[in-house]
């Protein structure tokens, strides 16, 4: 029995390695001026903070930012006070974004994935009834002011390491036979992720994958096959680590009791473990359902934020 038990989670584990394959994202935030330049982390601030890129000059949407957020116009070149900002925004210690997500997650236990604009105004209504006015940073430390007794939200630094395992529920349902290439697929995260007891994802951190090659099945044994780009999660600290469900993740799936659908039955192993492995379902559709619950892991390692708990329930 306890054999027959063990196959069938490792029929379940390999349909999760393989049809569900899982590509490396964005690399954390922190690093967003060495990977993609200037103009391209010019407008990765603004969609962090407005939800879109501006227009008009570097300058005039350089300006703009340093106005919005810290209310004054900073001196030198470019490419300093990108990253200053960058710092002020995500960098380490308790930047806007986490003291921004802190604050979420004490009032609501959720963490929104809205511009940062957007969701200080909610946070305001919340605890005022009605949003600010001016720049975000002097909002947000009043905010702070009102909720903890120092302003400080408790964050301490933290390694997070490559391997890292994070439960996630799949918010889309992954069809062979009704997915398409493009399709975007949710997903959240289903349990608090804590490194040494301090908070990294919190329950309810939304995620955002899309599908990249979808094979129905047909004639002949053709196997049915959904390949998925999960993309990356964003921590309280809003950096982004990329996640794919790797060798250690796939172990972590094999204790796991899947609520797989009939037509996953049938699996057969043909490869060995890992993203290039074979695993199918011989002739068979694949259909994984909303709501189910697998790992996938962290990609990269970096230094993070944490929230730490101490004191909390």
């Amino acid at each position: 029995m306890t054999t027959i038990r063990n196959r069938h989670l490792d029929k379940l584990a390999a349909i999760l390695t393989c049809l569900i394959l899982v590509f490396g994202g964005a690399v954390p935030a922190s690093a967003w001026e060495i990977a993609s330049g200037p103009l391209a982390g010019l407008a990765s601030l603004e969609k962090a903070v407005y939800g879109q890129e501006g227009s008009g000059s570097v300058l005039q949407r350089l300006e703009q930012l340093e106005s919005d957020i810290l209310g004054l116009k900073q001196e030198g070149p470019i490419v300093g006070r990108l990253e200053k900002l960058n710092t002020a925004l995500r960098g380490p210690g308790e930047s806007l974004l986490f003291r921004l997500s802190a604050l979420e997650w004490y009032l609501t236990r959720t963490v929104s994935r809205e511009p940062l604009a957007v969701r200080l105004a909610q946070v305001e209504r919340v605890m005022s009834g009605q949003a600010g006015a001016g720049p975000l940073g002097p909002r947000l430390d009043q905010l702070a002011s009102l909720t903890w007794p120092d302003g400080k939200a408790g964050g301490e630094p933290v390694q997070l390491e490559q391997g890292t395992l994070v439960k996630i529920k799949l918010g889309t349902e992954l069809n062979s036979q009704t997915s398409k290439i493009g399709d975007k697929v949710k997903f959240q995260v289903a349990q608090d992720v804590k490194v040494e007891g301090k908070l990294i994802f919190p329950a309810g951190t939304l995620g955002e994958g899309r599908v990249t090659e979808v094979v129905s099945a047909g004639n002949l044994g053709r196997d049915g096959r959904v390949q998925v780009d999960f993309g990356s999660l964003v921590a309280l600290d809003g950096q982004a680590f990329p996640v794919a469900v790797d060798e250690k993740a796939t172990e972590m799936n094999k204790s796991l009791q899947v609520a797989a659908g009939a037509s996953m039955a049938g699996v057969l192993l043909l490869g060995p473990v890992g993203l290039v492995g074979g695993y199918f379902v011989r002739g068979k559709d694949v259909i994984i359902p909303i709501g189910t619950e697998f790992f996938v892991s962290l990609t990269t390692s970096a230094p993070a934020t944490g929230l730490s708990l101490k004191g909390l329930k």
